[in-house]
């Protein structure tokens, strides 16, 4: 797993009114380089207070796959139309998750959308292009030859009768994992949690499968079955989150997270459990078994549902290309940023054997 807004290598230059961006698939760095969601150390015992309740807009995902589609012609009135050209793919996909042409910066409602995207490098003449974005994993790792410098609405969600999200579930924690061996020490906290409570571990580093081209009926029968999520990250490192704690706020369990990331930043109030809130791995099974056991406690984690909805992944991949075509248009600054520091040395991350972990996993 990634960072969340990994980015390897950004440099963006402007000779002959072109940029080029490298980039992977969800970042748009920006000049400065903004401040961390955390700009404090995150302490072990530390709450974050949520901030006041949005609501979050639904995007479905787009199914465009046209790859040779001419560009409109520009509105003589209006600012020009910046390219972003696709060089290569991210994990196989040529639209990086977004879609081409102009018509997913209109879905995503960008504040700024006259721009247009394409996979297709004969499209425009190179020097035409705005922006390249390249994804640094890809089989595809050729550059350049001359490397110049949905429909979706806003609605309130009718508010649902009652509903007991405890009913009918009869067993306790399930964690999905194939890493088994990890920095961040998570293998040792669920091993010490079984101590008290239920988890059933599934994937490589388990007895039980579910496999990932079943992802819908895994996760219905979470939802049906469990009553907690273990979405524990393999790194303890600063702003980073994953797919662990997305992925589960979409279906009806509680996830429990395990890293430094600032939740209350990401993710809607009272909707998950911070392990590293509490002060030892005891104090953490001796509340879930609590919730276990008190239906109304357990289900005010819930109660969010009826105020918000989480995006889909598309929806959440599409902001970055807003703000990179807001950039293009407003943005003629130069500037070399240095990733190494930003990802690595900024991170502050920790490993299991660090002393502040240890009065948590009992080591």
């Amino acid at each position: 797993m990634r960072k969340l807004g990994q980015i390897n290598e950004t440099i963006k230059t402007r000779p002959s009114n072109v940029i080029t961006t490298t980039t992977t698939t969800t970042t748009v760095t920006q000049d400065p380089v903004p401040p961390r969601s955390s700009n404090t150390h995150l302490q072990l015992g530390e709450s974050h207070l949520p901030y006041a309740e949005e609501d979050i807009l639904e995007i479905t995902d787009p199914n465009n796959k046209i790859l040779n589609k001419p560009a409109p012609p520009p509105d003589p009135n209006g600012p020009p139309l910046k390219k972003i050209l696709f060089w290569n793919d991210a994990y196989s996909i040529k639209h990086f998750y977004f879609g081409y042409g102009r018509e997913p910066f209109l879905r995503a409602k960008c504040p700024v959308n006259t721009c247009y995207t394409t996979s297709n490098r004969s499209l425009f003449p190179l020097n035409e292009i705005d922006a390249v974005v390249w994804h640094w994993r890809s089989q595809d790792r050729s550059f350049p030859k001359k490397r110049y410098g949905q429909v979706y609405l806003r609605r309130h969600p009718l508010p649902d009768q009652y509903r007991n999200y405890a009913q009918g579930k009869t067993k306790m924690a399930a964690w999905f994992v194939s890493n088994c061996h990890t920095m961040g020490g998570r293998e040792r906290v669920v091993q010490m949690l079984r101590r008290w409570i239920q988890v059933d571990q599934y994937g490589g580093c388990g007895t039980l499968k579910c496999s990932r081209k079943q992802a819908n009926n895994c996760e219905t029968m979470l939802s049906k079955d469990y009553k907690f999520y273990l979405s524990f990250e393999n790194s303890l490192c600063k702003d980073y989150v994953t797919e662990k704690l997305f992925s589960k706020l979409r279906i009806d369990v509680l996830p429990v997270v395990y890293g430094f990331g600032n939740y209350s930043m990401l993710a809607p109030p009272h909707s998950y459990i911070d392990a590293l809130s509490f002060p030892n791995v005891k104090a953490l099974a001796d509340y879930l078994l609590y919730l276990h056991h008190n239906d109304t406690a357990y289900n005010q984690y819930f109660a969010w549902k009826r105020f918000h909805v989480i995006p889909t992944d598309w929806a959440r991949k599409s902001r970055p290309f807003c703000q990179m075509c807001e950039r293009l248009h407003k943005d003629n600054s130069t500037h070399i940023y240095d990733m190494q520091k930003w990802f690595v040395v900024d991170s502050d991350c920790i490993t299991k054997s660090d002393r502040k972990l240890k009065s948590f996993n009992g080591k």
